[in-house]
Order: C-alpha cells, then sequence, then structure tokens
C-alpha cells in the first residue's frame, strides 16, 4: 500500500488511460520522459502522466473510513484532509494527425458525457482505494518551425486531481470477558458480574 497519494495518483491515472485509449497508443509513461526513454513515434504515440512539484492539504477533523482485524491487531483508517493538485498530461506523437485523432481521445477520456459532472472519479487503489476526482483544465499545442523535421508533435493537458489524505492507526484488538461470581449462603444466592479486558 502506497503512503505516498501523489505517486498512487499517477499509477491509477495512468492505468485508466491504458485502459482507455488502448491500442491507440503505445505506452503510457509515468513521469516526464527521461532522454532514455524508448520513444520510438513511428507507429503509435506516446502518452505520459507527469506529477505536480507541490499540491495544497486541507486537513479536516478525523472522519472513520473503517477498520479491519488481522491477527489480533485492528488497523483503523480515518480520512484527515483533502489534498488537490495538478497533474500533467502530455501527448507524444509522429504525426500532426494522430495529435488531432488521439489527442480527441484523451480529451473524451477524461471529460464525463453529458448529463453527467464533466469530472471523472476513479479509484487510487494503491492509496487504500480512495476515490480521485480528475477535471480536465487547460490544453496547449507544442509546435514550431521544426516540429515536422523532428517528427515530434505534442500536445498537452492540466489534469486537476482531488483526493482524501488518509491515516492508519494500529491497536491490539481488546477481548471483553464477563465473569459472573455467585456465593450460596442459607438457600440464598447472590451473584455478581464483572467485566475484565484483555489483550
Amino acid at each position: 500500500m502506497a503512503i505516498d497519494p501523489v505517486a498512487a495518483a499517477v499509477e491509477a491515472i495512468a492505468a485508466y488511460l491504458e485502459t482507455e485509449l488502448g491500442a491507440s497508443v503505445s505506452k503510457v509513461i509515468r513521469g516526464w520522459p527521461e532522454s532514455a526513454e524508448d520513444m520510438d513515434l513511428s507507429g503509435a504515440p506516446c502518452v505520459s502522466v507527469t506529477p505536480p512539484p507541490r499540491g495544497t492539504r486541507v486537513p479536516c477533523a478525523p472522519k472513520s473510513l473503517g477498520s479491519v482485524t488481522v491477527s489480533g491487531v485492528t488497523t483503523h483508517t480515518y480520512r484527515v484532509g483533502w489534498f488537490d493538485f495538478q497533474c500533467q498530461i502530455d501527448l507524444w506523437c509522429g504525426y500532426r494527425d494522430q495529435a488531432d485523432t488521439v489527442g480527441a481521445l484523451i480529451e473524451t477520456a477524461l471529460v464525463g458525457d453529458p448529463p453527467n459532472p464533466p469530472d471523472i472519479r476513479i479509484l487510487s487503489t494503491d492509496y487504500h482505494g480512495r476515490p480521485l476526482t480528475l477535471t480536465l483544465g487547460d490544453s496547449a499545442a507544442d509546435y514550431d518551425g521544426d516540429t515536422s523535421h523532428k517528427g515530434e508533435w505534442r500536445v498537452s493537458w492540466d489534469l486537476n486531481v482531488s483526493t482524501d489524505v488518509v491515516r492508519t492507526v494500529a491497536h491490539v484488538a481488546i477481548t471483553q470477558l464477563d465473569i459472573e461470581v455467585g456465593i450460596t449462603d442459607s438457600g440464598v444466592t447472590i451473584s455478581e458480574t464483572d467485566t475484565v479486558f484483555e489483550p
């Protein structure tokens, strides 16, 4: 289970785009493509999901999200805040028409169909299975005079992401034991029940 909501969100978004885009892209890269990254654009385009350098955390009163007991240890999960940040989605293409057609597929994947709200909700399975709300922001095409010669057409989108901040607390499970003690004297029984707790 990841402890970083941003890293978990990048993985969830990348996996979602892999499913939605299918064979229209060759791969979805986690993070900004490094110089050693194999980006052969002669066939299908590539997509990258780049995390932000920072985000905005807003604390809230802890809210229980549930608990689970394993081997005598109970782990409680709490939402302790919200986290908003912005990822960058980049589409890297070898041809201009791919930038147009696959770009339209990306926008379709990241915008809800009417009459639903325009945002998309997916689960961050690597971060306690918490929901991610994705809202597509501005886009920009990075074309210049050398784009055609280099064979590298790039379109970028801002993707606004909202999720929970989660904390877990583990406790040794406590067992309640009721002990009843009875005393009989002259045919009269007096009983008393004591409650004890033990790990």
